[in-house]
């Protein structure tokens, strides 16, 4: 710091200036970044071309290692349904253990808690929602029977946690749809939350059927 010839106000030097070098490092660096979370997103959610998934391939290490692999696009413009899971276990025919849905807003608590458990219902509805292996070429097959696997296992993982929870018992899962109110019936006056809206289906004969 030096003292201006008044003697008043002090003069600060001013920092060095960039290089011409780490400018152009740093302008790399900020277009990388921009680029990954914008192709990111491009080609995150279906659907997207074949064209979209293979430009933002190159960019998932750092999406997820940042954690900016986001898909935004569930959202807007046309958000869909939801889903929750309907569970009951039970001792025998009529002892009832525990009931609930899956995620629950009051149970699971704080939002980030909530999320968790809302996304392993949208992962069960993504992995049960594949056609019947019958109606699919062969090709496609293999992949589809990968996904039934992997549900029966998530669905065994969740009835040990709800087992552990409520007690040994019988666990009996119902994959839940909450449709969207259309918004001219909401201007109406219709319920969000009205019971209609509740689509459900029983994971164990979604399952058979499509083995």
């Amino acid at each position: 710091m030096k003292i201006s010839q008044k003697g008043a106000v002090p003069a600060v030097n001013p920092r060095p200036a960039w290089s011409v070098a780490q400018r152009r490092l740093a302008t790399a660096l900020i277009l990388f970044h921009v680029l990954a979370v914008l192709l990111g997103v491009w080609g995150a959610v279906p659907p997207f071309s074949r064209m979209n998934r293979e430009a933002a391939v190159f960019f998932q290490p750092y999406l997820q290692a940042t954690y900016l692999n986001h898909g935004y696009r569930f959202f807007a413009p046309n958000p869909e349904a939801s889903h929750l899971i309907r569970y009951e276990v039970r001792r025998g025919d009529r002892e009832l253990l525990g009931a609930g849905r899956w995620p629950d807003p009051v149970e699971h608590w704080p939002r980030l808690h909530y999320h968790r458990h809302l996304m392993i219902a949208e992962t069960l509805f993504g992995l049960t929602n594949a056609p019947p292996l019958d109606t699919v070429p062969e090709a496609d097959r293999q992949r589809i029977t990968g996904q039934h696997n992997l549900a029966r296992q998530l669905i065994a993982g969740i009835q040990k946690s709800l087992q552990r929870r409520h007690g040994e018992g019988e666990v009996k899962l119902w994959l839940v749809e909450h449709q969207l109110a259309p918004p001219q019936e909401v201007a109406q006056g219709r319920a969000i939350s009205d019971p209609e809206l509740y689509l459900e289906r029983s994971l164990d004969e979604l399952l058979g059927n499509r083995s």
